[in-house]
């Protein structure tokens, strides 16, 4: 599999949570890759246990259901599930070390990485000039006002809940 960093950030310490974020709007695999396959599994996973903390079928999953969509099915549950994987792959941690602040391509595992500047070159302020972008995201978030729109009514059943 072919990822890029679309969040580069060091390491933070044992026992706390990957601060990197691969690219989940743009990478390559092959037909029935693991890592791939680990996404997915992960995804659905994810959205089986909001659809039962809700007692609904996936089907009728709605956006106020989720904590946050980019963590239930964006670049947060992809890292996290390609990391796992690695773990298992190395029997040992994987995390930022493995990969934070690369200038060049590195192979971790069956995993390429791509550096941040590679897929993610406005994010995090990275330099210009650590060589070609070749993919450009322009941050639309299509979704964004559904989600804002989402949680407002999520707030506002809170607030009448509590005062019934």
């Amino acid at each position: 599999m072919i990822i890029g960093l679309e969040f580069d950030f060091e390491w933070r310490g044992p026992g706390i949570e990957v601060a990197s974020q691969f690219c989940s709007w743009v990478f390559s695999a092959q037909p029935l890759s693991r890592n791939l396959e680990v996404i997915v599994d992960a995804v659905v996973h994810g959205l089986k246990k909001v659809a039962s903390d809700n007692q609904v079928p996936m089907s009728k999953i709605t956006l106020e259901m989720l904590s946050d969509v980019v963590n239930v099915t964006g670049p947060k549950i992809m890292t996290v599930a390609i990391l796992e994987s690695l773990e298992q792959l190395f029997g040992r941690p994987v995390d930022d070390r493995d990969f934070s602040g690369i200038k060049h391509l590195k192979l971790v595992g069956d995993v390429l990485i791509m550096p941040g500047v590679s897929f993610a070159a406005t994010q995090n302020g990275s330099p210009r000039d650590r060589g070609d972008v070749p993919v450009t995201h322009h941050y639309e978030g299509s979704w964004k006002q559904a989600d804002v729109e989402a949680n407002k009514r999520k707030s506002k059943r809170r607030k009448d809940n509590w005062h019934t």
